[in-house]
């Protein structure tokens, strides 16, 4: 038994045998047990081992996790995971960038607004260009630049018409350095430069074809897009974490901002073969210790501080953490339990941002919150599952099911709880790199092609992934992010009258006569509301045209004929655009490519993945 932490030194990995006073062996209920009987260390002597992340000025090809913003040091900056050493870096933003709005007022009269100028956050003009494809036109802006994001909430109340003023800043600089989550990047001198791929031939004989005939610059999309689904993913060390807290009612969830009761067991599994519980002592049975599973180390504590600080210990030497519901119960719980027993919050690795929990050194991913997507649900899974319990979604995805209990956690045996803790957080693991890493590679792709880091894009619906994919490239065109009061304003009128209740009625169903049907042909229509945008070139800057703008025009009819919108075909909609690229690298490249059995195995079900 453990009576304290582990002390752990600066710089030294001491492991439990220098700190062992005995080993002893002996029977219990039939099964021969191994003891360590660890040193008392006083809590305050504690001294986590050095963390696996480092704040660095220069990296080297390492995979950008994603872009967060610094209220301390003012800065936006960069998490990036090197698997040449296994550690995250944090890179405080070295390019000089600010946050920034902008508006259709010139510099003269944006000065004479006193509220503005004088703002303590208020740092200067620049004169910019942009083309507003909303009303088809170049257009002169002004970039009102200031030195805290949180100001141009305020700021922009001040200058009548503002853009781009609601979009957070981390994801502007994003789009503003045209990064993209997922990649490596090397990082030294103030410069940041992202490491290229090389396509492999056969990719690039299929894309050949696939682009035979287009234009230059549209040659250059496709392969941009082919090296972000040619590089490889990361693979970080990745920790699955799972708590059992005690509660004197069986029915009742402690609340996690008020931590009231102890942290009994914590079950931890590792892409690297870890198999930990870490188990409070307390009046409890023993349970049969034949039903341990094999494999696992199970560790007992006397002290509660001292159980929560050998978890923050193994949890600093991961990049990834895994949890299911982690960030409304697991890590605020553990948060706000290890504050309560007089932990130094420095000792505590999980932090709260906005609407989620990360770590510090490395992030965090809730699976429930990435399961609940109903584009993850229900497209990349096939509606495999339908409830969004970590039960449902293992046994519909794995083919495996949580240990049945029949009485709370609380009273359960401790070989009993051993057993339903651990295999919680083992099916948590298996989720995400079962099935050949299914889906932390989809996971990897998701944030190429959205350009959200690894904690969005897991949070994110997925009309969150495609604002964000076009907004970067809207950066990347140098084209007017629009308002969408702009959009509705301009081309809002709703042109039909077909409701169902308080909604707008979908497709027509035809239903069909009943009976008995023989040689009947079923049709797929593969992507069909995709291919519709794309043969049809719907987006917003081509549906109503200004008139005398377009010189082809289509008529979009209604089912009685009646045009209710015309599309401008002259130019490809920056939408239809970007679907067709996608669309095209999966049916015509990925999906060929994948069952190329002369590739190897990894590389098929990476591509299978695409």
């Amino acid at each position: 038994m453990r009576e304290e932490a582990r002390a752990r030194r600066q710089g030294h990995n001491l492991s439990l045998d220098n700190y062992a006073v005995k080993v002893v062996t002996k029977e219990v209920n039939g099964v021969t047990v191994r003891f360590k009987i660890s040193r008392g260390h006083k809590i305050s002597s504690y001294d986590p081992v050095p963390q696996s992340y480092e704040v660095s000025t220069a990296v080297e090809e390492a995979y950008l996790l994603g872009t967060y913003y610094s209220g301390e040091y003012g800065k936006a900056y960069m998490k990036l995971y090197s698997e040449r050493d296994g550690r995250v870096y944090v890179v405080y933003d070295p390019v000089g960038h600010k946050p920034y709005f902008l508006t259709d007022k010139p510099p003269e009269e944006l000065r004479e607004i006193r509220k503005l100028v004088e703002h303590p956050s208020f740092d200067s003009f620049e004169i910019v260009e942009k083309v507003d494809l909303l009303r088809m036109r170049r257009t002169s802006l002004t970039k009102v630049v200031v030195k805290d994001p949180l100001a141009v909430r305020e700021l922009r109340n001040y200058v009548g018409n503002a853009y781009e003023a609601k979009i957070k800043y981390h994801h502007n600089y994003v789009y503003d350095l045209q990064l993209i989550p997922g990649v490596r990047y090397s990082i030294n001198g103030g410069r940041i430069s992202r490491v290229r791929v090389e396509v492999s031939p056969s990719t690039r004989a299929l894309l050949a074809k696939l682009t035979e005939g287009l234009p230059e610059e549209r040659r250059k999309y496709f392969e941009e897009f082919a090296e972000l689904f040619e590089e490889k993913p990361p693979e970080p060390r990745i920790l699955a974490v799972d708590i059992e807290v005690y509660t004197p009612v069986e029915t009742r969830v402690p609340d996690p901002e008020e931590a009231p009761y102890p942290v009994i067991s914590v079950a931890l599994a590792g892409s690297d073969g870890l198999r930990r519980v870490l188990v409070l002592a307390r009046q409890a049975e023993l349970g049969d210790l034949r039903s341990l599973p094999e494999g696992c180390t199970v560790e007992v504590f006397d002290s509660e501080r001292a159980l929560l600080l050998e978890l923050f210990r193994v949890v600093g030497s991961y990049n990834v953490i895994l949890t299911f519901n982690g960030d409304s119960f697991d890590l605020p719980y553990l948060i706000n339990r290890a504050l309560n027993l007089g932990i130094d919050r420095e000792l505590v690795p999980f932090e709260v941002v906005e609407d989620f929990v990360t770590v510090r050194h490395g992030v965090h991913v809730d699976l429930y919150r990435f399961f609940d997507i109903e584009a993850i649900q229900n497209y990349a899974f096939g509606s495999a599952y339908k409830e969004k319990t970590l039960d449902a979604i293992a046994r519909a995805l794995l083919g495996e099911a949580k240990v049945e209990i029949e009485v709370g956690v609380s009273v359960l045996p401790l070989c009993d709880l051993v057993r339903y803790n651990v295999r919680d957080a083992e099916l948590t693991l298996k989720l995400v790199l079962g099935n050949g890493k299914m889906v932390w590679r989809l996971m990897v792709l998701i944030m190429r092609i959205s350009k959200l880091g690894i904690e969005e894009v897991t949070r994110r619906k997925v009309s969150a992934w495609i604002k964000s994919l076009l907004f970067w490239e809207h950066r990347r065109r140098g084209y007017l992010i629009p308002n969408q009061s702009d959009i509705l304003a301009i081309k809002g009128e709703v042109k039909t009258a077909s409701k169902l209740g308080k909604r707008f009625a979908g497709a027509i169903v035809i239903d069909p006569v009943p009976g008995v049907y023989f040689n009947t042909t079923v049709l797929d229509f593969a992507s069909l509301y995709p291919s519709i945008m794309v043969v049809w070139n719907l987006s917003y800057e081509t549906v109503d045209p200004p008139p005398g703008l377009c010189r082809k025009l289509e008529d979009v009819r209604d089912e009685s004929g009646r045009v209710v919108h015309k599309v401008c075909m002259d130019f490809e909609g920056i939408t239809p655009q970007m679907i067709s690229i996608l669309r095209e690298f999966r049916v015509r490249v990925y999906k060929k490519l994948a069952k190329d059995r002369g590739l190897p195995e990894d590389v098929r079900s990476w591509y299978d993945v695409v």
